[in-house]
């Protein structure tokens, strides 16, 4: 008997890098720019200024397509100096498959309950059935959302940066 084709991986990866720059305002812009380039976007961003030495730090939270995210990680060493750097790769296969093969036990029971309600004549089966069915949709909604999260979460990177201002030496 043949074996089955092996299942896609899915791989949620995240990154975390520092940069520290001279040219903060051009940085951050690139930034910005290549994420949208590569076909991401900012899901977060926030500014502060140091109060006492007027340094500026940006902090960014970005999602990068999965297949693109080596390269962007590549070309941030040219828009400062990285000092922190930091990858993690987490495989949620197993768990994928589980709640895929959850989510298909759930779709073959709705079936078998919306067969059974054409049979059935007595009232008070009827509304045992719809009760059972509205739940089996509830578990069935909730379980497509769970898959199509970790898609999400599989296709697009998430990386964190810090962006630092630094001054010139002296």
């Amino acid at each position: 008997m043949p074996e089955p084709a092996a299942a896609e991986k899915k791989i949620i990866r995240t990154a975390s890098l520092t940069i520290q720059t001279q040219t903060f305002e051009m940085s951050l812009e690139n930034l910005r720019a290549m994420c949208e380039a590569e076909g991401g976007w900012i899901e977060s961003s926030r500014e502060s200024e140091n109060s006492y030495s007027g340094l500026r730090t940006a902090h960014l939270t970005l999602r990068i397509p999965q297949d693109a995210l080596d390269g962007y990680i590549a070309g941030t060493g040219q828009l400062g100096r990285i000092t922190s750097r930091s990858e993690s790769a987490e495989d949620v296969t197993a768990s994928y498959q589980d709640t895929q093969a959850r989510l298909d036990t759930q779709l073959a029971l709705m079936e078998r309950l919306q067969a059974l309600i054409t049979e059935s004549g007595d009232l008070s089966d009827l509304l045992a059935l719809e009760s059972q069915i509205a739940d089996t949709q509830y578990q069935i909604d909730r379980l497509q959302s769970s898959l199509s999260s970790t898609d999400r979460q599989v296709s697009y990177s998430t990386v964190s940066i810090t962006l630092q201002e630094e001054t010139a030496p002296a």
